[in-house]
């Protein structure tokens, strides 16, 4: 293949979107009947929050990374986790599984004894007791060993009819994921004590459970909740609302939504059923909603209109005023190691461009060689040369008062202003002919030489030997490296 035939194929992947996985954001966008403008949102929060779930795999690939996220009725979990599952697993090529606590909900019949023998609440699903918790965390255990021979089987529960579905109508999962992604809205809730437990907290409490015994059975079961599985979580994420009057709000646009859809549904509430059935988990959302910020790896913050106002990740915390800025090395990172293709990269670029987000290529390379990359990849941002050695603007990035000002050179053959931080190489270079190491001196071989080096083409040896700041040496062993070193 001739360097313009490469050059064509390359540019031909620069327009392959497939390459990222922004057609499928897209589609899910659609599917979910989201807004067009969703996207920007799925990159500004849940592009960074799924880089750092890929990053603590990473740190530890022997096992599946535990992810349990927690948020109220109507926050959004089932909408976060499909975002991530797709950014993990087409982004950063990590099998992913999602698991929700709504599919462990106990049977309708365990459920039906459950409110007979413990108290006529737990008919109604959803707090801790009425979950098989056991179930859930064996399956999070079977699933660091599953193969096709010895598959695992994730339930599914069945909201239509109250019930789980049939064990071959469940999912079957053949390899162990990466990552594992668990929601649920009590999910690593805080737990409360006796004092707290004998003040009702509604009037669902109050006439329903005067005695206290639904909701001591219910942290008692809270308790075994954490011992089995949530404190095996390896990162939490916490979905905070303004405060709990949001969930009989949005959850009540869900119900008007449900009733238009099916203005025969009986299962559609009023306004006083809806109150009623939100009481059943009051308690545990509030205390939620005071102590898991605290204690969470993340925590994305919804305003009132049902918008992420900020995110906190780790200690960084992120606005909608936070601007980015990437800076990233070239050789083995943004080009392939073996041969310097970028197809894969190509699309991310044009659309960090896209967005004003500035890409700053930091390299041992030469101006000749990163200025091509530059132009290339369309960053029309800084680029940092030959290790630090000089920082070029693109004259586009600034006025010839705001270069004269910053103290910068005007590089008017190559269209940049220079911040010039290294030594000179003619100094360099007398520093090593002095030193006279047993070393293959990248300047001064022959060009032959410098292709077997590099793999570099004629053309770019050229743009590679044309240095202004360094001296790049080729030792022929470690021995000889270190003695020059010292």
């Amino acid at each position: 293949m001739t360097e313009r035939d490469k050059s064509e194929h390359t540019e031909a992947h620069l327009n392959n979107e497939a390459l990222f996985p922004s057609v499928l954001i897209r589609q899910e966008i659609r599917n979910q009947g989201l807004p067009d403008n969703f996207y920007d949102l799925v990159d500004f929060w849940y592009s960074p929050l799924s880089s750092e779930l890929a990053s603590r795999h990473s740190n530890n690939p022997s096992a599946p990374l535990l992810v349990g996220i927690n948020g109220a009725q109507g926050s959004g979990k089932s909408t976060t986790v499909s975002f991530l599952k797709l950014l993990l697993e087409r982004q950063f090529g990590k099998r992913t599984v999602t698991l929700s606590l709504d599919d462990f909900y106990l049977t309708r019949t365990e459920r039906v004894r459950l409110s007979r023998d413990i108290h006529p609440l737990f008919i109604t699903r959803g707090v801790p007791g009425t979950h098989d918790i056991d179930l859930a965390s064996g399956i999070v255990s079977a699933l660091k060993s599953c193969s096709e021979a010895k598959p695992c089987l994730l339930p599914v529960f069945d909201k239509s009819t109250d019930d789980r579905k049939p064990a071959d109508e469940w999912t079957r999962v053949t390899q162990p994921p990466d990552i594992i992604l668990f929601e649920g809205w009590c999910y690593n809730a805080p737990l409360q004590g006796v004092v707290q437990l004998n003040e009702s907290v509604n009037t669902l409490e109050k006439n329903e459970d005067p005695d206290g015994r639904w909701r001591s059975y219910i942290y008692e079961q809270l308790q075994h909740y954490h011992e089995v599985l949530f404190d095996q979580t390896d990162f939490f994420l916490f979905i905070s609302i303004p405060d709990f009057s949001k969930v009989a709000e949005w959850r009540g646009l869900q119900e008007q939504k449900l009733a238009a859809r099916n203005p025969q549904a009986s299962a559609v509430m009023d306004e006083a059923a809806l109150n009623r059935f939100i009481q059943h988990y009051e308690r545990i959302t509030r205390d939620c909603l005071q102590k898991l910020p605290a204690i969470a790896d993340a925590v994305i913050r919804l305003d009132a209109h049902h918008n992420i106002a900020s995110m906190r990740l780790g200690t960084l915390e992120l606005t909608r005023e936070s601007r980015w800025l990437i800076s990233t090395d070239m050789d083995g990172t943004l080009l392939s190691h073996d041969d310097y293709s970028y197809e894969g990269i190509a699309p991310l670029i044009r659309r960090l461009s896209a967005n004003q987000i500035p890409v700053v290529l930091n390299t041992s390379k030469t101006r000749a060689e990163t200025q091509k990359w530059a132009q290339l990849l369309h960053t029309h941002s800084p680029y940092i040369v030959e290790n630090g050695s000089a920082i070029y603007f693109p004259f586009e990035m600034m006025s010839e008062l705001e270069g004269r000002k910053a103290g910068l050179v005007a590089d008017r053959e190559h269209q940049c202003w220079v911040r010039e931080l290294g030594t000179p190489v003619n100094e360099l270079q007398q520093f090593v002919d002095f030193m006279d190491p047993d070393a293959i001196n990248f300047l001064t071989c022959t060009e032959a030489q410098a292709m077997a080096l590099t793999g570099l083409t004629p053309e770019d040896v050229r743009a590679a030997r044309n240095r202004a700041w360094s001296v790049p040496l080729h030792f022929s062993d470690s021995q000889a490296a270190g003695a020059f070193k010292k």
